[in-house]
């Protein structure tokens, strides 16, 4: 028989809503907490809104060893859909699961909606700062996007200030291979965001360049890009409109290789600009030319 949903925490306030998220991230070990289930590994299903993406192979095949050796301390957080169940809290728990051959699986089931769940969720996550510093910047925008939390209400649901959450999610409007190196844990929030001020996608990837190149500390490159700002701007130049085969060609070269790729084009000659992040990029493209 299908539960009786609850009205929506959201409804009732975000103070009521904070106090549950922080009762996720803190759930009692099993040996205190009677109310959890045991659940089929296969019956969980992960919740395609998570807002961490990626998850570090080495730290997970840890984890399953120790799952393998204690098992599973504490439950993963679900809720019922239909006869599935869907995580709330507790996927990297559930994954290396999976790598330790463990089929049963502790789980505390809640009666959420998907509103209810993808707000708990996020800020559970975020609560506990296992997100890389990008997925952060997104997690905090959903909340603000999709359920209208402002930047107060974010810092206080994640115990930051407001200042370091405007902070976060300022780094969103980095161009995409700018935020793969911050992603990647290449280029510091802090020297990302310096970064920020400038609107070119040309302009960020190059500074991001030098400064990675160059192995500049923050405050190395708060003097580089202060002194970039002082230097007095050309005049633009006319783009000349490429070809629309070029850009064509352009894009899926991008797609390739995974980098900008700027074609100069020219009536009699032109050249190809692979743009690339230091000596591991540079290899890891060397590779991918040489096949």
């Amino acid at each position: 028989m299908a539960a009786t949903k609850k009205k929506s925490s959201l409804g009732k306030g975000l103070n009521s809503l904070f106090d549950e998220a922080l009762s996720v991230a803190t759930e009692e070990h099993l040996e205190g907490n009677p109310d959890y289930v045991v659940l089929k590994w296969n019956d969980i299903d992960p919740d395609k809104s998570q807002p961490r993406k990626v998850f570090d192979e080495d730290a997970l095949n840890v984890l399953a060893e120790s799952i393998a050796t204690h098992g599973i301390i504490n439950p993963v957080i679900v809720r019922k859909v239909d006869d599935r169940y869907v995580l709330i809290a507790g996927e990297r728990r559930w994954r290396a699961a999976k790598l330790a051959g463990v089929t049963d699986i502790p789980a505390i089931v809640k009666d959420y909606d998907a509103q209810q769940t993808a707000v708990v969720a996020l800020i559970d996550n975020l609560q506990r700062e296992d997100l890389n510093t990008i997925e952060e910047a997104e997690g905090m925008q959903r909340l603000m996007d999709e359920f209208n939390f402002t930047q107060e209400q974010v810092a206080k649901s994640v115990g930051k200030s407001r200042p370091a959450v405007a902070n976060t999610v300022r780094l969103l409007t980095l161009c995409e291979p700018v935020k793969k190196l911050v992603s990647d844990g290449m280029l510091p929030p802090g020297q990302a965001r310096l970064l920020c001020s400038f609107d070119e996608e040309e302009r960020q990837i190059k500074y991001a360049n030098d400064i990675l190149t160059r192995g500049m500390n923050t405050r190395q490159a708060e003097q580089y890009i202060a002194k970039i700002k002082e230097e007095p701007k050309e005049p633009k130049k006319e783009k000349k409109e490429k070809p629309i085969y070029i850009s064509d060609i352009e894009q899926k070269l991008e797609d390739k290789l995974q980098t900008k790729v700027a074609i100069n084009y020219g009536a009699k000659k032109g050249s190809i600009e692979i743009a690339f992040f230091g000596d591991d990029e540079l290899d890891r493209l060397y590779e991918l030319l040489m096949k």
